[in-house]
């Protein structure tokens, strides 16, 4: 299986080049489709979800849409404000439709994806809340609420550090120790100028490794878009994690 994977788009359309000229089984969007950072319009915006929107329809079993921060802002939840704001109206008129065709996490083998990753804290305190939640990908049955905003009251958490903070907002630092063991994440959220394995700059950078269990858990951190994109080659045992710069 070939898996093509973007990090948040942001209005961005580069995505429709690459799945025109590569050749996929998969294509998972990370999330944050909304607030851009190279001054594309949120007209602009629009128009660039409703023709992901479009692919996923057409590919509805291969083109997996995550969820981000952003994209909740985007629907007006007052739990999910962030900054800058998006304040077009029309994913807060359109959130059925965007509902319908958007999930929270997808797990292939021991691999999730999601916008941000998930911790065992917060995965605990979901299941404690929601006893029928009882896999990962049972966590795509619950709708939008606060517990998928973040919070900076968290144990003091004003960055999204705390393993208390949901899968659209955790940081890489906080996943890499407190993520839930044996999975290999793979996300967007944190901007990166390339493709990297956290865990690997952890341990190139930090002295005190030897005290930290920083050997818990793979982190991709993917949000690099217009820069790069993931590729994955599965062959139902083990994945090759492939870093791919975007042809100029």
């Amino acid at each position: 299986m070939r898996i093509i994977v973007f990090g948040d788009t942001h209005g961005r359309p580069h995505w429709k080049d690459i799945v025109e000229r590569e050749t996929w089984d998969l294509v998972i969007f990370l999330g944050d489709y909304f607030t851009s950072r190279e001054g594309y319009t949120e007209a602009e915006q629009i128009t660039n979800f409703k023709e992901i929107m479009e692919f996923k329809d057409n590919n509805p079993d291969k083109v997996i849409l995550c969820l981000g921060n952003h994209d909740t802002q985007a629907m007006k939840y007052s739990w999910a404000d962030c900054n800058p704001a998006f304040r077009n109206s029309w994913a807060y008129e359109n959130r059925d439709e965007i509902l319908k065709r958007c999930q929270w996490v997808h797990v292939i083998g021991n691999v999730v994806f999601s916008h941000a990753g998930i911790t065992q804290r917060w995965f605990e305190n979901i299941q404690s809340v929601h006893p029928d939640v009882k896999t990962i990908m049972d966590i795509n049955t619950l709708p939008p609420s606060d517990e998928f905003g973040f919070w900076p009251c968290k144990l003091s958490d004003y960055f999204g550090d705390s393993e208390t903070q949901p899968l659209t907002w955790v940081r890489p630092g906080c996943l890499v120790e407190k993520g839930i063991q044996g999975y290999i994440y793979v996300v967007g959220h944190s901007t990166n100028p390339k493709i990297i394995n956290y865990k690997e700059q952890c341990l190139s950078f930090m002295t005190e490794c030897e005290s930290r269990d920083w050997s818990k858990n793979d982190i991709w951190l993917c949000d690099t878009m217009p820069n790069e994109y993931l590729v994955i080659e599965y062959d139902g045992e083990s994945f090759d994690f492939i870093p791919t710069k975007v042809a100029k």
